[in-house]
């Protein structure tokens, strides 16, 4: 699977730095949604951390790839 088919530069973070799981999902969201990707940053912020919680998304490394589906998103892919 290649990431770059569902990742939009735009709005990626680089160098993200915060205290938790939830804090990175809100700023990821906010960058989302300041790309255009959105229409509401706290419901995919919601929706995101309820799919944590059936599973998480962290990979070796210490990267996390938060994912999940939202009625706040504008586009897929």
């Amino acid at each position: 699977m290649r990431l770059s088919i569902y990742t939009k530069e735009r709005a990626l973070v680089p160098g993200l730095v915060v205290g938790d799981l939830g804090n990175a999902v809100k700023r990821l969201a906010g960058a989302m949604a300041a790309a255009g990707l959105v229409n509401d940053p706290a419901v995919l912020a919601r929706d995101v951390m309820r799919r944590e919680a059936v599973a998480g998304t962290a990979v070796d490394g210490g990267l996390v790839l938060p994912h999940g589906t939202s009625e706040s998103a504008r586009m897929v892919g």
